[in-house]
């Protein structure tokens, strides 16, 4: 019974890890040309879009960009690809 909990837990953990990883593709691929629409107040920054990993299909998704107001005593540092032997994988950008 033991052996059946550990091998339980052990196999829930790896399946937890790997829904945390990163999605890796072969090429970044191609963002789409976005129109950045007018700013609708003064002192709104505009945060590009962003990239989602859809599991399923094994593909990034392109995220549309908006506009935000900034954050006090912190700036907005976009997202990047990151390469690797794996593969290529997006990083979020965050409020630092």
């Amino acid at each position: 019974m033991k052996n059946v909990l550990l091998f339980t837990l052990l196999v829930m953990s790896m399946l937890f890890f790997n829904a945390c990883s990163p999605g890796y593709v072969a090429s970044e691929p191609t963002a789409l040309v976005v129109v950045r629409p007018a700013n609708p107040r003064a002192g709104y920054i505009w945060r590009d879009g962003d990239w989602s990993y859809n599991r399923r299909q094994r593909v990034y998704v392109q995220k549309n960009g908006y506009w935000t107001a900034p954050r006090r005593n912190r700036s907005y540092h976009a997202g990047h690809w990151n390469a690797s032997p794996r593969g290529h994988s997006w990083k979020k950008g965050g409020w630092r």
